[in-house]
């Protein structure tokens, strides 16, 4: 949209927050003005349930996760069940997965996933399968990292949080390994730190690229969505709507693509985001973290301030 272009890649004009607009199936519409709009609501309370359910688990968690062999175990039955049940309930029956490298894909405790942002349905993914460490970024342009929960993680993916510029507190990646080891738990980093609408990928930090080259084994994780309206990217706007709407549609689409360390491609100062936005099949653009809150701001108010 033209009254968006200040937040468009100046090279290939792609606009990643915009929300998408691409017209759905017609008969996903008439579905999503009878029956959908009727099942919407009572999906989203059982959606609610269901996190509330995982918030209960993770405090009662605290005690009951430490417990050996049993623990880790129960954690993640716990978020299998839960999060492929949210999943469902925003219409993600069946998830299209590839693979690129040689097998084993089994994560080890302390290796590093790094992986695109364009929705909360991409931690609920991760959560099911790997139950693993979120480390968000202390700041939008350092090298630290902060260990959150999967439950703080997505908190935060239904919001719009981004960090400050500048932080005195998180640690380092190898004190991050040490700690996903000792919880026997992989760790999952999105390098973009904010969503975007899942037509592009964002340019990295290069202090928080070179973070993640610390990680010994680094995976990677595409996920990419349907690109129409109401899909699951969710760039901008109201969580609470946004769901509304993606629950009134019969079906999602979500593909994820998962390359292993042998064939992750990281040379060079975009080599992070130009594999990530390869295996996406998007391109890399020039936009980044920090021209989100601006874009944010004249989203919800029209007040406009040009990228810095």
């Amino acid at each position: 949209m033209e009254k968006y272009r200040d937040w468009s890649d100046p090279g290939s004009g792609i606009n990643p927050f915009v929300p998408l607009t691409k017209p759905r199936p017609v008969w996903h519409t008439i579905w999503g003005l009878t029956l959908g709009a009727v099942l919407a609501p009572v999906k989203m309370v059982l959606f609610g349930l269901l996190l509330l359910l995982l918030a209960l688990l993770e405090l009662i968690g605290i005690l009951v996760y430490r417990l050996p062999l049993i623990g880790r175990f129960a954690e993640r039955l716990a978020q299998l069940v839960l999060c492929r049940g949210m999943l469902a309930l925003l219409g993600v029956w069946l998830v299209s997965t590839k693979r690129v490298g040689k097998k084993p894909f089994h994560l080890n405790p302390g290796e590093t996933i790094v992986a695109n942002y364009s929705s909360y349905a991409d931690l609920l993914w991760i959560m099911a399968n790997y139950s693993p460490i979120f480390a968000l970024p202390a700041s939008v342009d350092g090298d630290k990292l902060v260990p959150v929960s999967g439950l703080g993680a997505l908190v935060r993916s239904l919001g719009h949080w981004i960090p400050p510029a500048r932080s005195s507190t998180g640690i380092g990646m190898e004190q991050l390994i040490s700690i996903a080891r000792a919880q026997a738990k992989p760790i999952v980093i999105f390098p973009e730190i904010v969503r975007t609408n899942n037509t592009a990928v964002l340019a990295l930090s290069a202090s928080l690229c070179l973070a993640c080259a610390k990680a010994p084994s680094l995976h990677g994780i595409a996920l990419s969505y349907s690109k129409t309206r109401h899909s699951l990217p969710f760039s901008a706007g109201n969580s609470i709507i946004h769901m509304f709407h993606a629950m009134r549609q019969p079906l999602q689409t979500m593909s994820v693509k998962h390359v292993s360390p042998a064939n992750m491609t990281l040379a060079g100062p975009d080599g992070l985001g130009r594999e990530l936005a390869t295996s996406v099949g998007v391109k890399l653009v020039q936009v980044k973290a920090q021209d989100k809150p601006s874009f944010l701001e004249f989203f919800n108010t029209g007040i406009k301030n040009s990228r810095k």
